[in-house]
């Protein structure tokens, strides 16, 4: 029978770092030795040290490794089908107002600025923005081409003036063919010199995935449609979009102040009467302000 250690090699990519806990606990287990209860087990066990989201990061690759095991014949069902994955709160508000986007390009790096410049007026993902290369750089039609995404899709967006003069100032490594790459060639590790910039700029509680949160709730407050932003955001349903569209409390403020203006007859206090002045006539006048 088969151990399934083996089956990790094929899930290299971007979710590399989790056999490094699931191969611990299961890689030197035969297929039909893991069961539902031992998965319940493990999940217990990582709830104690990662976030739930996380958990369910690795379930999913603990099935997805089970789904090729049965596709090759070698086993028979999976059990990671009968385990019930944590319920997760990904309603997450955290978006930079202007002021606060102004201060951490003051404090990034020329590379980092450049980065957060595209990332803030693109919506791409961290790792789209990583594995992004040269020749998905179409200067002469203005559009980026992401040819590896989330969701295995080519995705088209569109290059505003921002976003094409700051690529044009990123200088090319002749080494790779990484767009944003490092001095080894590789894509640029922007980690700590993001942290770094967030400390200085007295940003808090407040993650690279976030820039994408910024990027749709500038568009909703912009008066772009969702379906439009559900489009440049590479999401599925108009619902997941919903989720990054949080409007900014400043524009909320700014929103009900208008109301004020253009209602403001309404609860505007009746004039008293004059002694002698016909009650009629002042009524008629109300209505026509109104």
């Amino acid at each position: 029978m088969d151990k399934l250690s083996p089956f990790f090699g094929v899930h290299r990519g971007s979710d590399f770092n989790y056999p490094k806990s699931l191969v611990p606990f299961f890689g030197d287990r035969y297929l039909y030795e893991i069961a539902p209860m031992m998965i319940e087990r493990y999940k217990l066990v990582r709830k104690e040290k990662i976030s739930v989201a996380s958990v369910n990061r690795e379930l999913a690759l603990l099935k997805c490794t089970f789904n090729k095991a049965i596709a090759w014949n070698i086993a028979k069902e999976n059990p990671v089908c009968k385990v019930k994955l944590f319920k997760e709160n990904n309603w997450r508000t955290r978006y930079l107002e202007k002021e606060e986007l102004t201060r951490l390009l003051q404090n990034s790096s020329r590379m980092l600025r450049a980065i957060i410049t595209v990332a803030v007026n693109t919506g791409m993902r961290k790792a789209e923005l990583q594995n992004l290369k040269w020749r998905g750089i179409d200067f002469h039609r203005s559009y980026i081409v992401l040819h590896h995404t989330k969701n295995d899709e080519k995705r088209f967006l569109p290059m505003n003036r921002a976003v094409r003069e700051i690529l044009v100032s990123v200088p090319k490594n002749p080494k790779s063919a990484y767009l944003f790459a490092g001095k080894d060639g590789e894509p640029f590790n922007f980690r700590k010199s993001f942290e770094t910039a967030l400390k200085k700029s007295g940003i808090f509680n407040f993650r690279f995935h976030d820039l994408r949160h910024t990027f749709a709730s500038q568009l909703v407050m912009a008066g772009v449609d969702l379906n439009t932003g559900r489009e440049l955001l590479g999401h599925k349903t108009v619902n997941m979009t919903l989720r990054y569209s949080h409007l900014s409390r400043d524009h909320k403020a700014r929103a009900v102040e208008v109301l004020e203006d253009k209602m403001d007859t309404f609860w505007t206090p009746e004039p008293k009467l004059e002694q002698g002045e016909n009650k009629d006539v002042a009524v008629s006048h109300l209505e026509l302000v109104v």
